[in-house]
Order: C-alpha cells, then sequence, then structure tokens
C-alpha cells in the first residue's frame, strides 16, 4: 500500500476526495520515478485516469497490474468496469466473473456482470446473476428495475411486477417506476391498475412526458 508518509504536500481531503488531481497525479508519478513501484499507486493514477474519463488509460492501468498479480481482486474488478464503459462486454464479463472466481461474495462483481448480460440482452443471464442479490440488497432500486426488465424480456410478467412494485416503494419519485409498472398492469390486461400508476405517477412527477402519454393513451380508449 501508499505509504502516506511519501505524499508530502498532499492533505488527507485531498486524496479521498482526488482534489487537485494534477497535484495528486505528479506525487504519485514522482513515488514510481523514486522506486516505489507500489500496486496501490499504480491503482491510484488508473483511478484518477478513469474518473477524468481517460478510460483506455485506466484499462490499460489495472490490466497491467492484474497480469502482474492474478489474484488482484480490486484490479481485476476495477479493470471490468473500465472494459464495461468501453461495450467491451465479453472482456468485462472474463474479469468480473475471474472476480467472483477468487471470492465467491464479492457481490459488486455479480452486479456489473449482470449489467453486461443486459447490455447483450441475455435476460435469463441476468435473472441468474441479480435474483440471489435481492435476499442481500432488498431496497437497491437500480437492482429491481434491471431484474423486473429482465423478467419482462423472459416472459415473466407476475415476477417483473412484483420488482416493480418494489420499486415505486423503494424510489418514490421515479417517474420510470411507475411508467414501467404501469405498462406491466397493461400487459397483464389490468387496465385500471394501470390507469391508478400512471395518475400515481403524474401526481409525484406531473410533468413527466412518459407518464402523460401513456396516461392519455389508456384513457382515450378506455375510460370517458
Amino acid at each position: 500500500m501508499i505509504d502516506l508518509s511519501k505524499l508530502s504536500g498532499l492533505t488527507l481531503d485531498e486524496l479521498l476526495t482526488l482534489k487537485n488531481s494534477d497535484k495528486i497525479v505528479a506525487t504519485l508519478k514522482r513515488l514510481l520515478k523514486e522506486g516505489h513501484d507500489d500496486p496501490s499507486i499504480h491503482s491510484a493514477l488508473s483511478k484518477i485516469n478513469f474518473l477524468k474519463g481517460n478510460i483506455k488509460v485506466a484499462a490499460e492501468g489495472f490490466r497491467c497490474i492484474g497480469s502482474k498479480d492474478p489474484n488482484n481482486v480490486l484490479a481485476h474488478f476495477e479493470l471490468g468496469i473500465c472494459e464495461y464503459y468501453k461495450a467491451n462486454y465479453d472482456e468485462a464479463i472474463h474479469n468480473f466473473t475471474h472476480v467472483i472466481e477468487l471470492d465467491r461474495d464479492y457481490h459488486m462483481a455479480k452486479y456489473w456482470l449482470g449489467l453486461c448480460y443486459f447490455s447483450l440482452h441475455d435476460f435469463s443471464k441476468v435473472i441468474e446473476m441479480h435474483e440471489p442479490l435481492m435476499r442481500h440488497f432488498p431496497e437497491w432500486a437500480s437492482l429491481l428495475s434491471y431484474l423486473g426488465t429482465a423478467y419482462e424480456h423472459t416472459g415473466k410478467i407476475q415476477e417483473a411486477v412484483s420488482c416493480f412494485e418494489l420499486m415505486v416503494e423503494r424510489a418514490p419519485s421515479n417517474a420510470i417506476a411507475y411508467y414501467q409498472l404501469g405498462n406491466l398492469y397493461l400487459k397483464k390486461g389490468d387496465t385500471i391498475s394501470a390507469i391508478k400508476v400512471f395518475r400515481k405517477g403524474l401526481g409525484i412527477s406531473p410533468k413527466s412526458e412518459l407518464l402523460m402519454k401513456a396516461h392519455s393513451y389508456v384513457t382515450d380508449i378506455d375510460m370517458p
């Protein structure tokens, strides 16, 4: 790990929040030049590059760390995220899978692995990855959204409804959750429930064009 005593001139706030990132980068590069070839230094530099939008540079940094230490869980996890944002989903899957092989309880790797499969429209795999996570993170709204959508695409409409019902409870200001739930009720043939959901969503997000259009469409057809 980085020896904080070597980071002269940097405050703890700068380190934790990456304020004055150029100053941090200069200090870390100085340490490398002085022979402090510590993986945590390379990791910090790669993380800064990632946060600054230099995804390719960050990926190569994490790849270098992982090649030197194949058991470095964090390096492979961070590399997986980089590859995901580069839309290299197969490579991301490889890294997240390796992370899980090293640490079966690394839940965030399973979450990101599910996102990769979601991007590839492999919704059965999304369910395989995300369904067990619900036991650990039942209030995680984004997890409910991805899992609910995966259920919908695999024809499991009631399971999808259950996810989005929970989502509107967990994230009551999320207009898209009401929109998704209303549409799922329509797929079940429950127009009355759909209208109620659209109206409830509009009560919270009155400017949502999605909800306004959905509510107008349904009520124009089915109600006076």
